[in-house]
């Protein structure tokens, strides 16, 4: 069927700075180029640019809990193709642990995409992450418990609602036995 490449280049660019003993402000810049290019299926092939900037403020009043809302903008180009994409994210996180016992970690998230060009192709499901144009949520809630010396159980629930399509559920369970 022949060979297949896939590139990724980033270059990242992050300030940080502690407001107070319990504020942390981050900034983070990327630019990016991705491309993949297949002998036997030269219709996926393409080759993507664009950059990401966004702040994160974190809130941590004691080592065990943290809150951190974000935001991010995007722009995504298709240059070997006619696709283009921008994104806004924004968020809020929570984690919450015991030292060797229990960690919760929620979340949520909104993305606002404003897409040009066709849905169909490879470059765009890349482009979009997944989603649809338009007003996209995501949530999750994962709780990992120490049962016993080497025992861990894991509970993990995903969820994401995009316009005009119903809500998808996801939830798992796992142990885990360390020896």
């Amino acid at each position: 069927n022949g060979f297949g490449y896939r590139q990724i280049a980033e270059q990242r660019f992050l300030i940080r700075k502690n407001l107070g003993t319990q504020i942390n402000l981050s900034v983070q810049f990327l630019r990016f180029n991705r491309q993949v290019k297949s002998d036997a299926l030269a219709l996926q092939n393409y080759q993507l640019s664009g950059y990401e900037a966004g702040p994160e403020l974190a809130f941590q009043p004691n080592s065990s809990n943290r809150i951190s809302a974000l935001m991010q903008y995007s722009t995504r180009q298709n240059r070997t193709g006619e696709e283009s994409a921008r994104l806004l994210k924004t968020g809020i996180e929570f984690r919450s642990g015991m030292a060797g016992k229990r960690s919760i970690n929620a979340s949520f998230r909104l993305t606002d995409i404003v897409q040009k060009g066709s849905l169909q192709s490879p470059a765009s499901y890349e482009m979009l992450e997944g989603f649809l144009p338009g007003r996209n949520f995501t949530w999750s809630l994962n709780i990992q418990q120490k049962l016993a010396r080497g025992l861990q159980l894991l509970l993990t629930y995903e969820g994401r609602k995009s316009e005009n399509q119903r809500i998808v559920h996801i939830g798992k369970m796992q142990a885990n036995l360390l020896f």
